[in-house]
């Protein structure tokens, strides 16, 4: 009876230690290595669980972002596009100047779709940053003067369930609008 109760003790320690590192293997996963909050929800988008910020998200004509909670409390969320405060430039409307932080909240300016358990952003493909701010200023004149660093998120979508807060950052890139050659300097 004794090494019945041994082999049963050892099993249940087995059992204890197997939960407790799962349950650290948990934490680890949904704090990036203990370096965030936990969250009470994640992100999936192109089948990549995001549980905290992320920069230079790639995104393309159509993007579905699934929210997915963590606890069974605050089952609605809110969702907005921001500039990022750190991407500040000058341009022109009309002649006077502006600076790109003027507006935070760009949503309004953008294609997007919320529902109950996912949100849908659409990118035309003629957006750019000029074209955002000439829908944002309607029938003005718009001029970016400055060249800008494409590298740099420029916007980001903040996802807020609770406390909680997931920043996307992302840019509208521009596209190559024509290549043209000179005949004349081409080595064949």
């Amino acid at each position: 009876m004794a090494k019945k109760s041994r082999k049963l003790n050892k099993f249940f320690n087995v059992l204890v230690i197997l939960f407790l590192v799962g349950a650290v293997g948990f934490f680890a996963f949904f704090t990036r290595g203990f370096k965030t909050d936990l969250k009470s929800f994640c992100i999936v988008y192109k089948n990549e669980l995001i549980t905290g910020d992320q920069d230079n998200l790639c995104l393309e004509n159509s993007n579905r972002f699934d929210v997915r909670y963590l606890q069974l409390k605050n089952k609605s969320y809110n969702v907005k596009i921001l500039n990022n405060t750190n991407c500040n430039f000058e341009f022109t409307v009309d002649g006077e100047k502006y600076n790109f932080n003027q507006i935070i909240d760009y949503t309004k300016y953008f294609d997007l779709f919320v529902y109950d358990d996912n949100f849908v952003l659409n990118l035309p493909n003629d957006l750019t940053i000029l074209n955002l701010l000439k829908k944002v200023y309607l029938n003005k004149h718009v001029v970016i003067s400055e060249n800008l660093d494409f590298t740099n998120d420029y916007f980001y979508i903040q996802v807020v369930v609770g406390k909680s807060v997931i920043k996307l950052g992302f840019n509208v890139y521009i596209g190559v609008a024509s290549v043209s050659l000179d005949k004349e300097k081409i080595d064949i």
